[in-house]
């Protein structure tokens, strides 16, 4: 069964608010000579803010949109800087706008930073975001998903 059906049978249960479904990888985001190892996430990211507040976590720049690709938002300790917990495994610094490498299963993509977050929560915060349009194109896949998360009443 396709995501897309199985997400409609979730939202169709009186509970829930919303779903987000999601590709999650690991993968290697690289700037400037410095590397950090982490999962990336694949999302929809209309579909993302209905489900958690990544949207309002932004510290820096902006949430990605639906339309945006080849655009990546970072988590604080990913990026370094804005009180990172593990500066010395992050990137040391990366702001909006610079263009990193990422590495998901073999291939190489370029993405501009489009925003930095943090949550609060370590796991979060150390991980990254792309359009799931994105990840589908680098995984070669449609319509599929690791996750779906879901926001009850």
């Amino acid at each position: 069964e396709d995501t897309s059906s199985l997400q409609k049978k979730i939202e169709g249960l009186p509970e829930i608010i919303g779903s987000s479904a999601r590709l999650r990888s690991s993968g290697v985001v690289s700037y400037q000579g410095k590397e950090v190892g982490t999962v990336i996430y694949g999302i929809d990211p209309g579909d993302e803010s209905q489900v958690t507040h990544l949207e309002s976590a932004m510290l820096s720049g902006e949430f990605i949109s639906r339309p945006d690709r080849g655009e990546i938002i970072l988590g604080r300790e990913v990026s370094g800087g804005y009180g990172a917990l593990m500066e010395s495994k992050s990137l040391g610094g990366v702001e909006v706008g610079d263009t990193v490498n990422v590495k998901i299963e073999g291939v190489n993509r370029k993405f501009r930073v489009k925003g930095i977050y943090s949550t609060l929560y370590s796991n979060t915060d150390s991980s990254a975001y792309i359009n799931k349009a994105d990840m589908e194109e680098i995984l070669g896949v449609k319509n599929r998903a690791n996750e779906i998360a879901v926001k009850t009443t």
